[in-house]
Protein backbone atom coordinates (compact mmCIF):
# COMPACT_ATOMS: atom_id res chain seq x y z
CA UNK A 1 0.00 0.00 0.00
CA UNK A 2 1.47 3.33 -1.04
CA UNK A 3 2.05 6.22 1.40
CA UNK A 4 -0.61 8.22 -0.46
CA UNK A 5 -3.22 5.51 0.03
CA UNK A 6 -2.31 5.18 3.71
CA UNK A 7 -2.60 8.94 4.14
CA UNK A 8 -6.03 8.84 2.50
CA UNK A 9 -7.20 6.20 4.97
CA UNK A 10 -5.80 8.18 7.89
CA UNK A 11 -7.59 11.33 6.70
CA UNK A 12 -10.84 9.38 6.43
CA UNK A 13 -10.35 7.96 9.92
CA UNK A 14 -9.72 11.41 11.39
CA UNK A 15 -12.81 12.81 9.64
CA UNK A 16 -14.91 9.96 11.03
CA UNK A 17 -13.66 10.61 14.58
CA UNK A 18 -14.27 14.35 14.23
CA UNK A 19 -17.78 13.65 12.99
CA UNK A 20 -18.51 11.50 16.04
CA UNK A 21 -17.04 14.14 18.36
CA UNK A 22 -19.17 16.81 16.70
CA UNK A 23 -22.32 14.77 17.25
CA UNK A 24 -21.53 14.41 20.95
CA UNK A 25 -20.73 18.12 21.23
CA UNK A 26 -23.89 19.17 19.39
CA UNK A 27 -26.42 16.73 20.88
CA UNK A 28 -24.82 15.43 24.06
CA UNK A 29 -24.76 11.91 22.62
CA UNK A 30 -23.73 10.10 19.45
CA UNK A 31 -26.48 9.28 16.97
CA UNK A 32 -24.34 7.76 14.24
CA UNK A 33 -26.72 6.84 11.45
CA UNK A 34 -24.00 6.66 8.80
CA UNK A 35 -21.75 4.11 10.55
CA UNK A 36 -18.72 6.32 11.22
CA UNK A 37 -18.20 4.43 14.49
CA UNK A 38 -17.49 1.28 12.47
CA UNK A 39 -15.16 2.87 9.95
CA UNK A 40 -12.75 4.89 12.08
CA UNK A 41 -10.77 2.00 13.57
CA UNK A 42 -10.75 0.12 10.27
CA UNK A 43 -9.32 3.14 8.45
CA UNK A 44 -6.67 3.72 11.14
CA UNK A 45 -5.53 0.11 10.78
CA UNK A 46 -5.41 0.42 6.99
CA UNK A 47 -3.37 3.60 7.46
CA UNK A 48 -0.83 1.61 9.47
CA UNK A 49 -1.55 3.44 12.72
CA UNK A 50 -1.89 0.48 15.07
CA UNK A 51 -1.95 2.59 18.24
CA UNK A 52 -4.82 4.81 17.06
CA UNK A 53 -6.65 1.79 15.66
CA UNK A 54 -6.59 -0.01 19.02
CA UNK A 55 -7.55 3.16 20.89
CA UNK A 56 -10.50 3.66 18.55
CA UNK A 57 -11.69 0.05 18.80
CA UNK A 58 -11.41 0.10 22.60
CA UNK A 59 -13.33 3.39 22.67
CA UNK A 60 -16.10 1.83 20.56
CA UNK A 61 -16.58 -1.16 22.89
CA UNK A 62 -16.76 1.18 25.89
CA UNK A 63 -19.00 3.77 24.21
CA UNK A 64 -21.41 1.29 22.56
CA UNK A 65 -21.50 -1.82 24.78
CA UNK A 66 -24.77 -3.05 23.29
CA UNK A 67 -23.87 -2.37 19.65
CA UNK A 68 -23.66 -5.61 17.67
CA UNK A 69 -21.08 -4.08 15.33
CA UNK A 70 -20.55 -5.44 11.83
CA UNK A 71 -18.32 -8.17 10.39
CA UNK A 72 -15.47 -6.13 8.87
CA UNK A 73 -15.33 -3.96 12.00
CA UNK A 74 -15.00 -7.05 14.22
CA UNK A 75 -12.38 -8.59 11.94
CA UNK A 76 -10.21 -5.47 11.99
CA UNK A 77 -10.61 -5.00 15.74
CA UNK A 78 -9.39 -8.58 16.17
CA UNK A 79 -6.44 -8.03 13.83
CA UNK A 80 -5.51 -4.84 15.70
CA UNK A 81 -5.51 -6.64 19.05
CA UNK A 82 -3.53 -9.54 17.57
CA UNK A 83 -0.91 -7.17 16.17
CA UNK A 84 -0.71 -5.39 19.50
CA UNK A 85 0.07 -8.70 21.21
CA UNK A 86 -3.16 -9.14 23.18
CA UNK A 87 -4.20 -12.74 22.45
CA UNK A 88 -7.21 -12.80 24.80
CA UNK A 89 -8.77 -9.67 23.33
CA UNK A 90 -7.91 -10.78 19.79
CA UNK A 91 -9.56 -14.15 20.31
CA UNK A 92 -12.74 -12.70 21.77
CA UNK A 93 -13.05 -10.26 18.90
CA UNK A 94 -12.37 -13.04 16.40
CA UNK A 95 -15.29 -14.92 17.95
CA UNK A 96 -17.40 -11.79 17.47
CA UNK A 97 -16.30 -11.81 13.83
CA UNK A 98 -17.37 -15.41 13.34
CA UNK A 99 -20.75 -14.84 14.93
CA UNK A 100 -21.40 -11.68 12.92
CA UNK A 101 -20.87 -13.54 9.63
CA UNK A 102 -20.38 -17.30 9.87
CA UNK A 103 -18.92 -17.45 6.36
CA UNK A 104 -16.15 -14.84 6.69
CA UNK A 105 -13.42 -16.63 8.64
CA UNK A 106 -13.54 -19.86 6.59
CA UNK A 107 -13.37 -17.71 3.46
CA UNK A 108 -10.24 -15.98 4.75
CA UNK A 109 -8.43 -19.31 5.15
CA UNK A 110 -9.47 -20.72 1.78
CA UNK A 111 -12.43 -22.78 2.93
CA UNK A 112 -16.08 -22.58 2.03
CA UNK A 113 -18.65 -23.15 4.72
CA UNK A 114 -21.57 -25.13 3.36
CA UNK A 115 -24.64 -23.71 5.12
CA UNK A 116 -27.38 -23.26 2.50
CA UNK A 117 -30.36 -23.80 4.79
CA UNK A 118 -29.92 -21.27 7.58
CA UNK A 119 -31.98 -18.19 8.35
CA UNK A 120 -29.96 -14.98 8.10
CA UNK A 121 -30.91 -12.02 10.26
CA UNK A 122 -29.74 -9.49 7.67
CA UNK A 123 -27.63 -9.20 4.52
CA UNK A 124 -24.54 -8.79 6.73
CA UNK A 125 -25.00 -12.38 7.90
CA UNK A 126 -25.21 -13.81 4.38
CA UNK A 127 -22.38 -15.30 2.34
CA UNK A 128 -23.05 -12.79 -0.43
CA UNK A 129 -22.00 -10.01 1.98
CA UNK A 130 -18.40 -11.10 1.44
CA UNK A 131 -18.59 -9.82 -2.14
CA UNK A 132 -19.66 -6.39 -0.86
CA UNK A 133 -16.60 -6.09 1.39
CA UNK A 134 -14.08 -8.01 -0.73
CA UNK A 135 -11.59 -5.12 -0.79
CA UNK A 136 -11.35 -5.22 3.01
CA UNK A 137 -10.68 -8.96 3.14
CA UNK A 138 -7.16 -8.62 1.73
CA UNK A 139 -5.76 -7.13 4.96
CA UNK A 140 -4.96 -10.27 7.03
CA UNK A 141 -1.38 -11.41 6.55
CA UNK A 142 -0.36 -15.02 5.89
CA UNK A 143 0.56 -15.37 9.57
CA UNK A 144 -2.80 -13.98 10.63
CA UNK A 145 -4.63 -16.36 8.32
CA UNK A 146 -2.75 -19.28 9.91
CA UNK A 147 -3.77 -17.95 13.32
CA UNK A 148 -7.41 -17.71 12.19
CA UNK A 149 -7.29 -21.26 10.79
CA UNK A 150 -5.90 -22.52 14.10
CA UNK A 151 -8.60 -20.75 16.11
CA UNK A 152 -11.32 -22.15 13.87
CA UNK A 153 -10.22 -25.65 14.94
CA UNK A 154 -10.35 -24.87 18.66
CA UNK A 155 -13.15 -26.28 20.80
CA UNK A 156 -14.82 -22.93 21.52
CA UNK A 157 -14.94 -21.91 17.88
CA UNK A 158 -16.17 -25.35 16.73
CA UNK A 159 -18.86 -25.51 19.42
CA UNK A 160 -20.17 -22.02 18.66
CA UNK A 161 -19.99 -22.53 14.89
CA UNK A 162 -21.96 -25.78 15.15
CA UNK A 163 -24.41 -24.18 17.58
CA UNK A 164 -24.90 -21.22 15.26
CA UNK A 165 -25.58 -23.44 12.24
CA UNK A 166 -27.98 -25.67 14.19
CA UNK A 167 -29.84 -22.70 15.66
CA UNK A 168 -30.32 -20.76 12.45
CA UNK A 169 -31.17 -23.88 10.46
CA UNK A 170 -33.93 -24.56 13.01
CA UNK A 171 -35.15 -20.95 12.80
CA UNK A 172 -35.37 -21.02 9.00
CA UNK A 173 -38.79 -22.68 8.80
CA UNK A 174 -40.08 -22.04 12.32
CA UNK A 175 -42.87 -19.45 12.40
CA UNK A 176 -44.21 -19.95 15.92
CA UNK A 177 -43.03 -16.98 17.99
CA UNK A 178 -42.79 -18.88 21.27
CA UNK A 179 -40.74 -21.65 19.67
CA UNK A 180 -38.46 -19.12 17.99
CA UNK A 181 -37.89 -17.43 21.34
CA UNK A 182 -37.06 -20.79 22.90
CA UNK A 183 -34.57 -21.62 20.14
CA UNK A 184 -32.89 -18.23 20.51
CA UNK A 185 -32.85 -18.60 24.29
CA UNK A 186 -30.90 -21.85 23.98
CA UNK A 187 -28.48 -20.18 21.58
CA UNK A 188 -27.93 -17.28 23.98
CA UNK A 189 -27.25 -19.75 26.79
CA UNK A 190 -24.70 -21.57 24.64
CA UNK A 191 -22.94 -18.31 23.87
CA UNK A 192 -22.90 -17.30 27.53
CA UNK A 193 -21.41 -20.67 28.45
CA UNK A 194 -18.58 -20.58 25.92
CA UNK A 195 -17.72 -16.96 25.16
CA UNK A 196 -14.62 -16.00 27.06
CA UNK A 197 -13.80 -19.39 28.53
CA UNK A 198 -10.48 -19.36 26.69
CA UNK A 199 -10.53 -23.06 25.76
Amino acid sequence: MTPEIKKNFRDRAVRAVRGLEKERSSFGYINDGSGKRYRAGVFFLLAGDLKRANETFDWFYEEFPDDIGEPVFHLYSSLAAHRQGDPVKARMRLLDTMLSNIFMLPHLVGQRLNAPDIWCQSNRHQESYLLEVEEFLQEPTCEERLWIASELKSSTFVTLKDGYLATFAELKDERDIAKRMSILGKWQSLQAEHLGNGS
